[in-house]
């Protein structure tokens, strides 16, 4: 074996993972001076770092005074003999304490270079080294299909750079919103390792993704760890080809992160156009910060079998955090994938990717879709601009704008479902003929007011929730009672005739004919349009009306009337019912007048 050991492969000789040429190796040792000296001083660094692999035996009394004493302040003592378990103690949390805080990016050389993240989105620290293993220096000598070995010590501190921008997807109905980061990492040619840290927020690790979004062909993601003993934390290894600052693309699942549709309808002084405007507010209680961001929204329902926000929260990335709840309610591990008809769950098996596969036709969508386009039962809305939206904040933002919707004032009184009272309702419909019409409306709370007239000034007609409007389909807005419009309805007349009889001369039936009018008065300046239901007690019933009318179902019919201002309308009419007896002889003649029809059609045809 010519020239000395690299660093590479001493590492690999000292972890056992070239058998191959271990042999050589260690007869190169006994004759290299040299390489024997760099390789017990990669032991030692070796048998520091060995304290977190061992199962140490501190109990919290002890980690509890270990503490203590390095708050205490310092004090002149004599020199003692500290039992080598409390050394493993010490040195064990005070190592975890420090990579707690830390991000890594791997590039070769073993030396260790110290950044402070108490500050976020920190320049890249400088982390080149004067020393370099040779395979550095010469270009074209990495063998990228053996990924190396990366122990604490060949690993360099650097921070997480500047996010770019930022483009969140929320999806309402499951408490999911989807992330994507666009940061430019600098890259070393050969290895390197980049460390990811979601402390305190709603981050779900198993749906972390990287990606280059430029000079593909020269960088590659290899994998994603998560280190034991590091909670919080994942460490990306990259193959790169090329030096200096590359665009990546960082993605991942939040949860915490939520949206409400409102708007407001101005009302023409006519009140026969209106202008509706509508905002998102976006409330983001997920612990991350979002800065540069473009919103988008999605419509539908979304059915997961794990929440977002439970795997977030979990111990270990890829723990399902429903077997831990089974855990802790006593169910057995084998038993945990398995149904309790008792109580109705089920503790799923999947991974995240196979749980979220009924959205993929939606997370397809990551470049294609920057407009509102319908994404079968889902809808994705894209808000203009971008805006800062950080944690614990709730923001306001503008949906859309449409001027000049025709809209109809219409009143209904139904005293099944309003009482005695007259319902305001405005209604439009969601076309082009409208000015509407290019995407579905998504449920929300609306303020509709009218202008008066009168130096632009706005006068409050009523509020209400709206649901989800599809394309092309009729809406009413349920403003509350109306002012101006009044129905009185009385009972004007009441009376019976055609008795039957039983055989021992009781009454077995009657008809019963009632009179009603309708008093209707609109009162308001306007034309406006009364929709009036009225409903009878039986299904047998026959009506003389002296205006016309609509049959809604077996007992309910409608009046549709179009009034002037300040106008007046009398309806009557008649209804006669059939009581005992004669309902049933009413019955009998109206099934075989309508069996007589059908007899007869056939021949008129023929």
């Amino acid at each position: 074996m010519n020239g000395h050991l690299s660093q590479n492969t001493l590492i690999k000789y000292l972890f056992n993972l070239n058998e191959e040429s271990k042999a050589d190796i260690a007869k190169h040792l006994d004759q290299c001076p040299q390489c024997a000296a760099r390789r017990d001083q990669l032991k030692a660094k070796f048998a520091t770092l060995d304290t977190l692999n061992e199962e140490i035996k501190a109990d919290e009394a002890l980690i509890a005074k270990t503490i203590a004493a390095a708050k205490a302040p310092t004090k002149p003592t004599r020199n003692r003999f500290i039992p080598p378990t409390w050394l493993s103690a010490v040195a064990a949390i005070l190592l975890i304490g420090t990579l707690a805080i830390t991000i890594f990016q791997f590039n070769g050389p073993d030396n260790i270079e110290t950044a402070d993240l108490t500050k976020k989105d920190q320049p890249i620290a400088k982390t080149q080294s004067d020393h370099k293993s040779p395979e550095l220096k010469v270009p074209g000598t990495f063998n990228f299909d053996n990924p190396p070995f990366a122990p604490a010590s060949a690993i360099e501190l650097n921070v997480l750079p500047k996010k770019e921008s930022t483009q969140i997807t929320i999806y309402n109905s499951a408490d999911l919103t989807l992330v994507r980061e666009k940061r430019k990492l600098t890259l070393k040619r050969g290895w390197n390792w980049l460390q990811f840290m979601w402390a305190n927020t709603l981050i779900d690790p198993t749906s972390l993704s990287l990606e280059p979004t430029e000079q593909r062909d020269k960088v590659r993601i290899e994998q994603l760890v998560f280190p034991a003993r590091l909670k919080d934390i994942g460490r990306w290894l990259i193959a790169s080809e090329t030096e200096g600052q590359v665009e990546f693309e960082i993605t991942y699942f939040i949860s915490g992160v939520n949206w409400r549709a409102f708007y407001m309808g101005t009302l023409t002084p006519d009140e026969k156009q209106m202008k509706l405007e509508g905002y998102v507010k976006v409330a983001n209680n997920s612990g991350e910060d979002f800065e540069k961001t473009q919103t988008r929204l999605i419509v539908g329902k979304v059915n997961l079998l794990d929440r977002i926000a439970d795997l977030a929260r979990r111990q270990h990335p890829y723990n399902s955090p429903l077997r831990e709840y089974g855990k802790m309610r006593g169910w057995d591990a084998d038993e945990s994938d398995k149904f309790d008809h008792e109580e109705g769950e089920k503790l799923p098996t999947e991974d995240f990717g196979t749980i979220l596969g009924g959205l993929s036709d939606v997370l397809e969508l990551k470049r294609k879709e920057v407009k509102k386009q319908g994404l079968s039962e889902y809808f994705l809305y894209t808000i203009e601009g971008t805006e800062n939206i950080k944690n614990k904040w709730a923001k306001r933002l503008p949906s859309f704008t449409a001027d000049q919707i025709d809209v109809e004032s219409l009143y209904k009184y139904d005293e099944n479902l309003y009482g005695k009272n007259v319902i305001r309702f405005v209604s439009f419909k969601n076309d082009e003929d409208h000015n509407l019409g290019n995407t579905p409306i998504p449920n929300g709370s609306m303020k509709i007011y009218a202008d008066t007239g009168e130096n632009g000034s706005l006068s409050f007609t009523g509020s209400t929730n709206i649901k989800y409007i599809p394309v092309n389909e009729k809406v009413e807005l349920n403003l509350g009672n109306a002012r101006g419009v009044i129905v009185q309805p009385k009972i004007m007349d009441q009376r019976t005739r055609n008795y039957t009889y039983d055989k021992n001369g009781n009454i077995a039936g009657y008809e019963k004919l009632t009179t009603y009018k309708l008093d209707v008065r609109n009162t308001r300046r306007l034309d406006i349009r009364v929709e009036i239901k009225r409903h009878f007690p039986t299904k047998t019933w026959q009506l003389e009306s002296y205006q016309k009318y609509e049959k809604i179902d077996a007992d309910t019919i409608k009046y549709n009337l179009n009034m002037k201002p300040e106008s007046k309308m009398v309806i009557k009419y008649v209804i006669t019912t059939y009581h005992g007896k004669n309902e049933t002889i009413y019955n009998e003649k109206q099934l075989k007048a309508r069996s007589s029809q059908k007899a007869v059609t056939p021949q008129a045809q023929g």
